[in-house]
């Protein structure tokens, strides 16, 4: 089993979002839910962090695209909405 660097991690990050754009967590969602479904779960592991980084690298540059939305949600779940 290979084990990646967090530089790996970050590198396909940064290609992810450059290739992807907006679209990059989506992308990233699909290949994790491929190689889940093909048993591939090493694989599936490597890119889940590489969705998390992404994530987290969103947050830190567009906090009021993350911060907005999580509020939001937060008030309707206290709502009652679905």
């Amino acid at each position: 089993m290979k084990s990646h660097s967090e530089n790996e991690v970050w590198d396909c990050v940064r290609e992810a979002e450059s290739q992807f754009g907006d679209e990059a967590e989506a992308v990233i969602a699909k290949r994790i839910h491929e190689l889940t479904a093909a048993r591939e779960f090493t694989e599936a592991t490597f890119w889940s962090a590489v969705a998390a980084r992404l994530k987290d690298l969103h947050r830190i540059r567009f906090p009021e695209k993350t911060v907005l939305p999580a509020l939001l949600d937060a008030s309707d779940n206290r709502r009652g909405a679905s």
